[in-house]
């Protein structure tokens, strides 16, 4: 099963460099410092200082061999949401702009870009089965794991089905436009995707426990923690902790 993720995940994710110090970042201790980062610079309120991070976050992503135009692509996905997010609070108080107002959308905006780049370094510079894995040995309850194992997996059969069943529509000359007649096909397919998901979930369960499936996804042991890489999540820790707090000092 893992494996089978694997190929699928190597066409959706970036083709970059896998000897870069981050791929050498041991899982656990990447994902617990992603994890504190992102809660740490959502407390941050100095534009000019999340500026400064985002620009760091920036390079570190860069490091890891992601292309300049493949880092625009991924972020462009994003910019649609900030820009929804960031007009209605910049034009809420009327004209003129408020200062206020513009310095809020600017911090949400940042924050944002700054935890998008915080789940590239996490996501992209290791295969999510991989990822799992070690999360697994986090303390993370055996049920968790199991459901995070089996949506990632179904999460690509759903997607191959709907492939295949578009392309079905298509060969039958089905042609999609804002009429009646697509909403009743779409309609038809979402449902026999639902009502066939029932009779799949019933086959798998019957299947998973005839092979001796207990609640817990089998995993493989996880790499041993380097001091390296300690030394990676403690310096990163470190910084913006101390950026915290030169903020708290100075810029508020």
């Amino acid at each position: 099963m893992l494996e089978d993720q694997a190929s699928l995940l190597d066409k959706t994710l970036p083709q970059i460099d896998k000897n870069s110090w981050i791929h050498k970042w041991e899982s656990r201790c990447k994902a617990v410092t992603c994890v504190l980062s992102i809660f740490l610079i959502a407390s941050m309120e100095s534009p000019i200082l999340l500026m400064g991070i985002y620009l760091t976050l920036l390079v570190m992503v860069l490091s890891m061999g992601l292309s300049v135009r493949e880092l625009i692509r991924r972020t462009a996905h994003l910019l649609p949401f900030i820009i929804l997010m960031a007009l209605p609070i910049i034009l809420g108080g009327g004209f003129p702009l408020k200062r206020d107002r513009i310095l809020l959308a600017t911090l949400l905006a940042l924050k944002s870009l700054s935890g998008l780049y915080i789940m590239f370094i996490l996501f992209f510079s290791q295969s999510i089965p991989k990822l799992l894995n070690a999360l697994s040995y986090m303390k993370i309850p055996d049920v968790f794991m199991s459901i995070m194992f089996l949506t990632l997996r179904y999460i690509f059969i759903l997607g191959e089905k709907l492939r295949n069943m578009y392309k079905a529509l298509i060969s039958r000359l089905f042609k999609p436009a804002l009429d009646r007649k697509t909403f009743n096909a779409m309609g038809g397919v979402v449902g026999g995707i639902l009502i066939k998901s029932f009779d799949t979930s019933d086959i798998v369960y019957k299947a998973m426990i005839s092979r001796g499936f207990n609640g817990k996804m089998p995993v493989s042991k996880p790499e041993e923690i380097k001091l390296s890489d300690l030394l990676k999540s403690g310096i990163i820790l470190i910084v913006i902790i101390f950026i915290l707090i030169l903020e708290r000092r100075w810029f508020v």
